[in-house]
């Protein structure tokens, strides 16, 4: 541990115990709303239901509960979906399972990166989503995309119609995962066009089993290099999407892989001298992201 590791420590802590408290003096719903809206309008924007955000919020006694509030949901609707799949409701288990991984996503979103809830609500949201995948429309194949420190997890999803087809690659943020982008892709494939979305070095399924390079171009030329040598695909016309830190990511990227016909950038920051004043979880994924 070095020097600096105590300070910081500790600040984390203070941070953590100012939100708790922010929440038993106003209330879980407010806090919800006006401490941490990141959170609130996060999780509704992707399909979670208000009324359950809502419940959520009465379960919350102080931030260290920020977990099992969501977690419980999440248990709720795999318990539902499990039951669904098994009686042949498969539209039902569909729902319930994306539900299910959005839930046990949030669940671990203020949980701290080397905390035993974190990973294992991670691979819960991976495992619902992968039981939902096969019934989306169109499904959603999970692939393995090549890459030098070894293969990046990712979903394709190629829509019915005129082959070759143009097609999106899409990259997450710091404390976002390829799961998380389910709705976004869905915009995609309802355009006819087929959408790549994976998680690269540091983050989703490879967070602290790889790290993040500065050189991130390189993992979105492996996703170039595998559509591109899917014979669906179109390879003169492959865009590029990310959102918050993926929407640095994809600026950075596109400045070098040259393939690249379309960028999107959705809240990409531009100045790292904020970093200070980031939400201090995001600061701590960012910091596991790249390995410090």
């Amino acid at each position: 541990m070095n020097e600096k590791q105590p300070l910081r420590e500790a600040f984390a802590d203070h941070w953590y115990d100012t939100l708790g408290l922010n929440i038993r003096l106003f209330g879980p719903q407010q806090a919800m709303k006006a401490t941490i809206p990141h959170a609130f309008t996060r999780s509704t924007a992707n399909g979670v239901e208000y009324a359950e955000v809502e419940r959520i919020g009465l379960r919350l006694r102080d931030f260290r509960s920020w977990h099992e509030a969501w977690a419980v949901s999440a248990r709720e609707k795999e318990r539902c979906a499990a039951e669904a799949k098994a009686a042949g409701r498969l539209v039902t288990a569909r729902e319930a399972y994306l539900a299910a991984a959005y839930l046990y996503h949030y669940a671990q979103l203020f949980v701290r990166p080397r905390e035993a809830d974190k990973l294992a609500s991670r691979r819960k949201s991976e495992f619902c989503y992968a039981n939902a995948a096969p019934y989306f429309d169109p499904p959603a194949q999970r692939v393995d995309i090549p890459y030098v420190d070894g293969p990046l997890a990712a979903y394709l999803r190629l829509p019915e119609g005129k082959r070759p087809l143009s097609a999106v690659i899409m990259v997450n943020g710091a404390d976002s995962t390829k799961e998380e982008l389910h709705y976004w892709a869905d915009y995609v494939v309802q355009r006819g066009m087929a959408v790549l979305y994976f998680d690269g070095p540091g983050q989703g399924e490879t967070a602290g089993v790889m790290t993040m390079p500065i050189e991130y171009e390189r993992a979105v030329s492996a996703a170039m290099d595998y559509l591109c040598a899917r014979p669906e695909i179109e390879s003169a016309r492959i865009g590029v999407w990310g959102i918050s830190t993926g929407g640095y990511l994809v600026a950075r990227s596109v400045a070098f892989e040259h393939r690249t016909r379309a960028a999107v950038s959705i809240g990409g920051f531009y100045d790292a001298r904020k970093f200070p004043r980031w939400p201090y979880t995001t600061q701590e994924n960012f910091c596991l992201m790249f390995g410090f």
